[in-house]
């Protein structure tokens, strides 16, 4: 894992990166970055499909 500052995650995300948030859905509707996409952590399993194959690190 690693870890950034907010300007650097907000330029990966504008250069194309792929971000996931695994909060729960009351807490990415409380508040998310838009473009990151929402994979509860209790149902990831089930939500593998939306990684892009090739891009995971």
């Amino acid at each position: 894992m690693h870890e950034v500052d907010v300007d650097v995650f907000a330029a990966a995300l504008a250069g194309g990166a792929f971000a996931i948030d695994v909060r729960e859905p009351d807490e990415y509707a409380a508040g998310h970055v838009p473009g990151v996409h929402s994979a509860p952590l209790s149902a990831f399993g089930s939500a593998l499909d939306v990684l892009p194959a090739g891009r995971c690190t």
